[in-house]
C-alpha cells in the first residue's frame, strides 16, 4: 500500500497598502511545545521584517493578519517560518510558505 505523503503548506496573500496583510493559509500543522508560526514582510531590498505570531487550527488552517499600511511596490514576498514562541529579528528556520508579491507599475 503506498503511504500518503502529508500536503505542502499553502497560503493566499492579500496587500492593502492602507489596511496590511492578510494570510489566509492551509495544510500547517501545530506548531511543536515552544514554537509559533511567525509571518515575515520581505522587502525587494533589505531584510525580512517579522508579521506576527500566530497558530495553526487543528485542521492545519490558519488566518493571521497583520494591520497597518504597507508599501505594496517595495514588498518581494510574504513568508511563513517556524520560530520560538517569543519571536526573532530574522528567521532562522526555512520558509513553509513564500508568496511572491506582485505590484503593478505606477
Amino acid at each position: 500500500m503506498a503511504r500518503k505523503l502529508p500536503r505542502p503548506a499553502r497560503g493566499k496573500v492579500f496587500l492593502n497598502p492602507s489596511q496590511g496583510v492578510l494570510l489566509i493559509a492551509s495544510n500547517l500543522p501545530r506548531t511543536p511545545e515552544g514554537k509559533l508560526y511567525e509571518m515575515w514582510v520581505i522587502p525587494k531590498t533589505g531584510k525580512p521584517v517579522a508579521a506576527g505570531l500566530f497558530q495553526s487550527n487543528t485542521d492545519g488552517s490558519a488566518m493571521h493578519v497583520r494591520p497597518g499600511a504597507v508599501d505594496v511596490q517595495a514588498t518581494g514576498a510574504i513568508a511563513v517560518t517556524v520560530e520560538d514562541q517569543a519571536g526573532v529579528d530574522q528567521p532562522t528556520t526555512t520558509p513553509l510558505i513564500v508568496a511572491p508579491v506582485e505590484s503593478s507599475p505606477r
